[in-house]
């Protein structure tokens, strides 16, 4: 692996694995990746393994000059250890195959703190940009590519609060798999109490606490592709949600049980899909519905439940305030009943159709009146009826003593979707074309 660093715009740090930054791009590649800019230079080239053709394949760092920093740059250009200038590229050469510009960066001090910073990871094959900035609200995103084809494949982002201890949360973004987690301090725990920052990193349990100190959740995913992260793609009516979801299932393969034991054989199944800032699209597949559909209360009966933290609760996104967090449940047939702190209940849209499976699904889209409802926290939840009683729970987050444990706010995928017969698919990963654009 070899790492470059950005103190202003990029250091370039010892490899990791051994390797140097011998590489030279040739006279036409070069020229390629440069155009008309006359002040275009090649910084640094990188080695990245070898490409599908059997040649080099290349990371290029590319140096510009103030007279050909981009348009929407600083006058005064962008931040270098040399004072300002046109900023930095990278570029991708995989073999003999044209270039490919992946990322423009210009240091404006990314915040009113002007402590920005660029790093970069390559690997064979892969590279992580991770960039910092910020004020008060100090954030940290990495983005991880694959390099042939050039396809960006995950995201991690933190943000936290300098003078909040706790307030860090760390979200994760399988791109490739399409799973979103999150991850915050529990401070309530004296193990995190006096945390400033985020999670180091994601951890790989499953468990709602992952770590001593340390919370996950399942993020309600929206899907759109595009750089406006509210613009999410509406599920059409009547339509079944395929892969373009978020999966829970009572067998306790998917989300997290929170009570009772795992089903054995009947096991029910919820997608969930936002679709706008104050709205979700919930799919049900449940083979003992029917069995306890009619129970004296909806608690007993089979229904979906929905925690969220409404815009004017006080509490940090993510970390529900049990004074103010706010449960619904919704039964089968798409009745909202008011749970814990219920404020206005939410409009209700129901149809019926089948999944991929060829199965009969409930589907349900819920909105609520207020704007952006979700933006503050949400977690959803399935229970499973057997004879008329609340056999099980599963969630997308830890609930502990009839509370949430971390709701994280609803989050777009940059993973576009669409209908096939009557089917909410997610469409391929887009890839990086030689403008440096999907």
């Amino acid at each position: 692996m070899s790492k470059l660093f950005a103190c202003a715009a990029f250091c370039i740090a010892i490899p990791l694995s051994g390797g140097v930054a011998a590489a030279e791009l040739s006279e036409a590649q070069l020229a390629a990746i440069c155009g008309q800019r006359a002040s275009c230079t090649q910084a640094a080239v990188h080695d990245a393994g070898t490409a599908a053709d059997g040649a080099p394949r290349l990371v290029a760092e590319i140096g510009l000059a103030l007279a050909d920093r981009p348009k929407d740059a600083p006058e005064e250009g962008c931040r270098s250890d040399r004072g300002f200038d046109g900023g930095s590229e990278v570029w991708i050469v995989n073999g003999n195959s044209p270039p490919v510009r992946l990322l423009a960066l210009c240091n404006d001090g990314y915040g009113a703190s002007g402590v920005g910073e660029d790093e970069i990871e390559i690997e064979d094959n892969r590279l992580t940009h991770t960039q910092h900035g910020g004020s008060a609200w100090r954030w940290q995103t990495a983005t991880t590519w694959r390099l042939e084809p050039p396809t960006r494949i995950e995201t991690l982002d933190c943000s936290y609060h300098t003078l909040s201890p706790g307030s860090g949360t760390l979200t994760q973004a399988d791109l490739w798999n399409l799973r979103l987690r999150s991850f915050g301090f529990d401070n309530r725990d004296p193990a995190a109490a006096d945390e400033i920052g985020c999670p180091e990193s994601a951890p790989a349990s499953p468990l709602a606490r992952p770590a001593p100190g340390l919370l996950a959740a399942l993020v309600l995913p929206g899907f759109g592709a595009g750089d406006d992260p509210r613009q999410m793609r509406q599920v059409p009516t009547g339509a079944a949600l395929a892969d373009c979801a978020l999966a829970i299932s009572t067998d306790g393969a998917n989300g997290f049980l929170v009570h009772g034991r795992p089903s054995t054989g009947e096991a029910a199944e919820m997608r969930v899909a936002v679709d706008s800032g104050s709205s979700l699209v919930v799919q049900v597949f449940d083979p003992l519905a029917r069995a306890s559909r009619f129970a004296t209360s909806w608690v007993h009966q089979p229904h979906v439940e929905l925690w969220r933290i409404p815009q004017s609760g006080d509490s940090f996104v993510g970390y529900s305030n049990p004074k103010s967090v706010e449960q619904i449940g919704i039964d089968l047939d798409g009745k909202p009943w008011p749970g814990i702190n219920a404020g206005k209940l939410p409009e209700v849209e129901r149809w019926t159709t089948r999944d991929e499976k060829g199965r009969e699904v409930i589907v349900m889209r819920i909105a609520w009146a207020e704007e952006d409802a979700l933006a503050s926290g949400i977690a959803a939840v399935y229970s499973q009826a057997e004879q008329g009683r609340q056999a099980r729970l599963v969630a997308t987050t830890g609930i502990e003593r009839n509370r949430p444990l971390f709701l994280p706010p609803a989050r777009r995928f940059d993973r576009d979707c669409g209908l096939e017969n009557g089917l909410w698919r997610v469409r391929p990963l887009p890839q990086v074309g030689a403008a440096g654009q999907p």
